[in-house]
């Protein structure tokens, strides 16, 4: 590592101290933008032929979270209909 890589610009022969590192670190984090929802979805057929559904959700917004992972397993349960007369 140089010596201009060492050392910050502004301020040669001086390094920032843990304080000023963790402040930026903390700076970026609350710069960046949220993630959106992150969704998974399994699909396992199983011995019957029936569809064993998965979905799984990520996210900060619990409520839309919820509602959206609902609205998903809700309309893969409507595609795959039990095979061998399943009930609701």
């Amino acid at each position: 590592m140089s010596a201009a890589e060492q050392f910050p610009v502004g301020n040669p022969g001086r390094r920032p101290n843990t304080a000023e590192l963790v402040r930026d670190v903390a700076l970026a984090g609350l710069q960046r933008a949220p993630a959106p929802p992150e969704h998974t979805v399994g699909l396992t057929l199983n011995a019957k032929g029936d569809v064993q559904i998965e979905v799984t959700g990520r996210g900060h917004d619990l409520d839309g979270l919820a509602e959206s992972v609902a609205a998903t397993f809700e309309s893969l349960r409507a595609k795959y209909r039990p095979v061998n007369g399943g009930g609701e």
